[in-house]
């Protein structure tokens, strides 16, 4: 055993603690607008109808306001299929920027460059990973197993330069000084 582990362990020798046995919370949030931090981006292979694909992954944990820390899962979309990847272009143009490899057209259209985009697809989303953004969560009318609906998350924009204002708590021009969630009634 490791000399430092061994000398910790000497102080609890006899003691028993409670362990909380909550699990996740996979409950539905509120539908409205929320700030959130992108804590894992990757290119990873899912089953959809029972077939390994590959596709863009995300989790974003949500900052501030009554639903803190909780995390969403947007949907994952297939990059084998030219209309994920349009959405993947989207979602990466409103997170990143202008970095996806395209050019806008005379009347305001994208025109996404599939080939170039491919190959630089895993490392637009692993940059992704740290970056703070205003999402939108609402219900979808399809039922869950359980009776609640199935939630769609979009990604409204990138914070970029006001996610110092988010993480700061600062109301500056130009900056989210709180999270806001809106709450239809």
């Amino acid at each position: 055993m490791l000399k430092s582990l061994m000398d910790a362990r000497s102080q609890f020798r006899g003691q028993k603690v409670k362990v909380d046995q909550g699990g996740f919370d996979n409950s539905n949030l509120p539908e409205g607008i929320y700030t959130g931090k992108i804590v894992q981006s990757k290119i990873e292979d899912v089953k959809r109808d029972e077939v390994m694909r590959p596709a863009w992954t995300r989790r974003i944990a949500i900052v501030g306001g009554d639903c803190d820390g909780r995390s969403v899962f947007p949907f994952k979309p297939l990059l084998d299929d030219a209309s994920g990847l349009t959405q993947s272009a989207k979602d990466l143009r409103a997170i990143l920027g202008d970095v996806v490899p395209g050019k806008v057209l005379a009347n305001n259209e994208f025109e996404l460059d599939l080939d170039k985009f491919m190959v630089q697809i895993e490392d637009l989303a692993s940059r992704c990973t740290g970056e703070m953004v205003e999402i939108r969560v609402k219900n979808n009318k399809k039922l869950k197993d359980d009776g609640t609906p199935w939630q769609n998350i979009y990604i409204n924009r990138g914070l970029g330069a006001d996610a110092k204002g988010v993480e700061k708590n600062q109301t500056q021009a130009g900056t989210v000084a709180k999270p806001r969630r809106v709450v239809k009634k």
